[in-house]
Formats: structure tokens, C-alpha cells, sequence
């Protein structure tokens, strides 16, 4: 046996549906996809060997993950930094231990961690001296 559901109940809830913020509320079309296309470098080497990140943002804010071995302590560094959207940032100099893999990752914001775009991979330079820093 079928039943029929009455067509005032049918408005209601699809009333309902609408006013709790459907993203297919105004026009059924979905939202237009996210442009998601960050830049970063790796300045350096200068000093003992030290470098800096410059990250720039989207048209949505990015978390950046810059990642590298301290030379001071020899233990892995992750530095995170968010960057607003259209926004430049760029890091204080840091110490790198030479020879060991640098990388930059970056996600947009809220984002599941983990689901990041690889943007740079770069050794450092061998320790020594180098031009000075500015």
C-alpha cells in the first residue's frame, strides 16, 4: 500500500530545508570551486648557513608548514604560519642544519591536516661561511 504525503507537509519541509542555509538554496547550482594556488620559496643560504620562507597566499587563507632540522639542536622544526587571503609573509631567519631536507607544505584553511600541497623540497648547503644576511 502507498501512501501519499500531503503537498502542505512536501512546502513545509522543504521551507524548512531552505532556511537552514543549503548551499542549492537560491539558484540550485553548487558553489564555484576554490582556487587554491599558493607560492612559497627558500631564501638563503646566508650567514652560518641560515634561510628564510616567504609564503604567499590564495583568494583563501592557506596554513603553511615550513620544515627542516635546527642547527642549533639538531631536532626536526615544524614552523606554521596562516596567511590571509591575497597576503605575503615572510619568516625571520632561521638556522638550518646543512645537508638536510627543507620542505614547504600548504593547505587551505579548515582543511583536513594532512591533505596539504607539497610546494617546495630543497637540501640545505653544507655548513661554512656564507655572504651575510640582510
Amino acid at each position: 500500500m502507498r501512501h501519499r504525503i500531503p503537498a502542505a507537509i512536501l512546502a513545509a519541509t522543504a521551507a524548512m530545508f531552505l532556511l537552514a542555509g543549503s548551499a542549492f538554496a537560491t539558484d540550485c547550482q553548487p558553489p564555484p570551486p576554490i582556487v587554491f594556488h599558493p607560492a612559497a620559496a627558500i631564501f638563503g643560504p646566508c650567514g652560518d648557513p641560515m634561510y628564510r620562507a616567504r609564503f604567499t597566499g590564495t583568494d583563501v587563507p592557506a596554513v603553511f608548514r615550513w620544515r627542516f632540522t635546527s642547527y642549533a639542536t639538531g631536532e626536526t622544526v615544524l614552523l606554521r604560519r596562516t596567511v590571509a587571503a591575497g597576503d605575503t609573509l615572510i619568516t625571520p631567519y632561521r638556522h638550518v642544519l646543512g645537508g638536510t631536507r627543507m620542505t614547504i607544505k600548504a593547505r587551505p584553511v579548515g582543511s583536513r591536516p594532512g591533505t596539504g600541497v607539497l610546494l617546495v623540497t630543497e637540501r640545505s648547503a653544507p655548513g661554512g661561511e656564507y655572504r651575510p644576511c640582510r
